[in-house]
């Protein structure tokens, strides 16, 4: 059956229409995420001393960390640091913001323990070497706040 020359211009506009919307909804997720990641990188240089430093323990598998003088081995299968362990193979840099609502391996309430701070995140990087930064639970309104852990 052949579409009639309306039909024809009602699915080339619905077509334009959606991909204009996608074409839209790329770039605001690109100036988004922009945005994101130059707070992401501020609240990182304000925190430097909050940093805590992971290593790679090839033998054992696993991401060491070490918090208040307390050992901390988190398996390269388990939770987030699958991803970071892909990242590292791959010789790549990393960044991850771990929230509660991804959360689902209870990272952060291990953290929250080790720490006796309420953590609202965690922000994972690998580049040069491999960190976290707690994010404390202690300003709603401010997507990044100060971090006053030390490690």
């Amino acid at each position: 059956m052949e579409k009639t020359p309306f039909e024809n211009k009602f699915f080339d506009q619905l077509l334009e229409e959606t991909f204009d919307h996608q074409n839209m909804e790329s770039r605001f997720k690109k100036e988004v995420k922009g945005e994101f990641l130059t707070e992401a990188e501020s609240f990182i240089q304000k925190n430097k001393s909050s940093q805590i430093i992971i290593d790679y323990r090839p033998l054992s598998g696993c991401y060491r960390a070490m918090v208040k003088n307390k050992t901390i081995d988190f398996p390269k299968n388990w939770s987030v640091f699958s991803e970071l362990d892909q990242a590292r193979k791959s010789h790549e840099d990393f960044f991850c913001f771990l929230n509660e609502e991804d959360d689902r391996d209870h990272v952060l309430e291990i953290l929250s323990q080790l720490l006796q701070v309420d953590i609202y995140g965690v922000i994972l990087v690998r580049k040069e070497v491999i960190f976290m930064i707690p994010v404390l639970r202690c300003d709603q309104s401010s997507f990044f706040m100060q971090s006053t852990v030390r490690g």
